[in-house]
């Protein structure tokens, strides 16, 4: 009896996550969420562009600045260059392998952004103390590197709306199945007896 009345409490709970599942895969299909397989193929993509970054890299000489009087920070912005370019292959390597995720989605966003950032600062010391050829095509790859940015925060928005949109289907279906099972387990109440009927006296 037991066993009974916990699969009537839990099968209408099994049920709506089934349900609620479906909904979350149909609604990212209908809402032009990038099927796994389609993100996949981009994340392939971005890393192979980021590799070309290592070439030039390796043609900037921080040391040689720095005989010229330029100050050795420039060494420091070269590794982080060369290190925010490792963190995010691997990080297009995760997004690959989990592409619904969105703390990775995001993680790879904040590393593209950050190599960037390392990228725009070394590029002015190469200018300055190597050339202008080097640099140029530095801008030349931070330009070409901006649509797989866009990408990226097109997909995070995408994956945060789709979120948002499952906390709330969560919230309302357990609201629901709450009130059901609450229902249900309330003890059924019988009407009261009739009062007595009285009979007249005879006269």
């Amino acid at each position: 009896m037991r066993n009974l009345r916990v699969m009537t409490i839990v099968a209408p709970v099994i049920a709506i996550l089934f349900l609620t599942t479906s909904l979350f895969a149909q609604a990212q299909q209908a809402d032009g969420i990038a099927a796994a397989w389609d993100v996949k193929n981009k994340m392939v993509a971005m890393a192979a562009d980021v590799g070309r970054i290592e070439d030039l890299l390796r043609r900037v000489r921080p040391a040689e600045w720095i005989a010229k009087g330029a100050p050795d920070a420039y060494l420091r912005q070269l590794e982080s260059s060369q290190t925010s370019m490792q963190l995010l292959i691997e990080a297009t390597e995760k997004l690959a392998k989990d592409p619904e995720r969105l703390s990775v989605a995001l993680d790879a966003l904040f590393r593209m952004d950050n190599m960037d950032l390392f990228l725009q600062s070394l590029q002015q010391g190469v200018r300055r103390y190597q050339g202008p050829s080097l640099a140029d095509d530095i801008v030349r790859f931070m330009g070409d590197n901006a649509r797989h940015r866009d990408m990226l925060r097109q997909h995070s928005v995408e994956l945060a709306a789709t979120r948002e949109v499952e906390l709330k289907t969560i919230n309302t279906e357990a609201q629901r199945c709450r009130m059901e099972l609450a229902r249900k387990n309330e003890p059924e109440t019988q009407a009261p007896p009739p009062p007595p009927v009285r009979r007249r006296k005879a006269k």
